[in-house]
């Protein structure tokens, strides 16, 4: 089965030009599916309810996924040249399906870090970082507009997967929703994985706008000994993780917050969830269709903006209960967050080339495990003053406090 399947891969239409926009749709696909995680919120309340955890319990969950998802992303940094992309995500495949079977199957939380936080985390941070590194060299013409594009998928999940996942969790419960996706992202993204593979020098000539490469290999090409000798670096790392902080926090508990403070039902609270998800998505084309055309210092600052009044409209609304308003300024962050993940492949790929990017990438990477810590802070405010009220503030902070940082990252020698 696996040689017939390989055959097919290599075979797979002849036509570089018409081959690698079906690499574009399949592996949109595949980060539609993998953005999953990121619905957390949405599965919070029924598992609460069906095995007693506490908040700060189910909290923890998320941190640690987002934890694995650095160490993912890493591990493919590490392996890339060693055994290439493509068995990458045959192992990846295996971690994500058997993740979340095994989470199904389990009434413990301490398993559930483990399933569904350690393996899923480890499997989806490894194929986010294939895709990333991958995809885009197939587009020289229009890198930064491809990668917002495969990256709107993965921002996209929550907002379509959200209400099929409610149904699920509301007519058949956690076991049968986590079975169905784990089994469904598994055979999909084994599938993705045959045709997981950079464009060899003949193919690179076909491909359009080849004075683009050109440049690009006049570019210096930054290993990543000399990436982390960079101040620039630094900067931006700390910057970036302000930001990832606050978006994190708000996945994680604007739908608990709508619904204990505002009185918003799950139902509804699910509708906001995708709604915030609609918007990361968007946003995510758009940046890197402005990363193309504009200077990295005009987007760094768009984001920076977007971040700053969004967070502070949210703590205004929390306090003032003013619930079209906490949503409103909750999917203009997620907006931000959107315009964020979409420009940092595209900043790295900037800043210190192509030859190195998935290793390089791989530790910028690393905000997500550094900033995932935010969603269990919040989730103890929460339990200890019985609002959300000190948790958004800190967020608000946060956001407000990376402003400078990215003005300095932005500029350009």
């Amino acid at each position: 089965m696996l040689p017939f399947l390989n055959i097919i891969g290599e075979n797979f239409m002849k036509n570089v030009s018409t081959r690698r926009y079906v690499y574009l749709v399949l592996n949109f696909v595949i980060l539609l599916l993998l953005g999953i995680a990121y619905a957390w919120s949405i599965f919070v309340g029924p598992l609460e309810n069906a095995y007693g955890w506490t908040r700060m319990q189910t909290s923890l969950a998320f941190t640690i996924l987002m934890v694995g998802f650095s160490g993912g992303s890493l591990l493919a940094g590490i392996l890339a040249k060693k055994i290439g992309f493509s068995k990458i995500s045959m192992i990846a495949s295996l971690l994500v399906g058997g993740g979340l079977v095994a989470t199904a199957f389990t009434s413990s939380i301490s398993v559930l870090y483990v399933t569904y936080g350690v393996l899923a985390g480890l499997g989806i941070g490894m194929i986010y970082n294939t895709i990333v590194s991958v995809i885009p060299l197939w587009f020289p013409d229009k890198k930064g507009m491809v990668t917002g594009l495969l990256l709107m998928g993965y921002a996209l999940s929550t907002s379509i997967l959200s209400p099929i996942c409610q149904w699920l969790l509301v007519s058949f419960g956690p076991k049968t929703t986590f079975l169905t996706f784990g089994i469904l992202d598994f055979v999909v993204f084994l599938l993705g994985s045959f045709f997981m593979k950079e464009p060899n020098t003949a193919e690179l000539v076909e491909l359009p706008e080849i004075q683009t490469t050109i440049a690009d290999q006049e570019m210096k090409n930054y290993t990543t000994s000399e990436m982390l000798h960079s101040v620039k670096f630094y900067v931006y790392f700390l910057g970036a993780n302000f930001l990832v902080m606050s978006a994190l926090g708000y996945l994680n508990h604007v739908a608990p917050a709508l619904q204990s403070e505002m009185g918003m039902s799950a139902v509804t609270a699910a509708y906001v969830v995708s709604a915030m998800s609609l918007c990361n998505g968007v946003a995510r084309p758009l940046a890197g269709r402005m990363f193309d055309k504009f200077s990295i210092r005009f987007v760094l600052r768009v984001i920076c903006l977007i971040y700053a009044v969004s967070a502070s409209l949210a703590v205004f609304a929390l306090n003032s209960h003013a619930t079209w308003l906490l949503v409103v300024a909750s999917c203009l962050l997620l907006f931000g967050y959107g315009f964020q993940g979409a420009s940092l492949p595209c900043v790295i790929r900037r800043f210190y080339g192509n030859e190195y990017f998935s290793m390089n990438y791989s530790i910028v990477s690393l905000v997500s495990l550094t900033a995932s810590f935010c969603p269990s802070f919040v989730g103890k405010m929460q339990v200890l003053s019985g609002s959300y009220s000190l948790g958004f503030a800190v967020m608000a902070v946060c956001c407000v406090a990376s402003i400078p940082l990215m003005f300095i990252a932005g500029i350009e020698k």
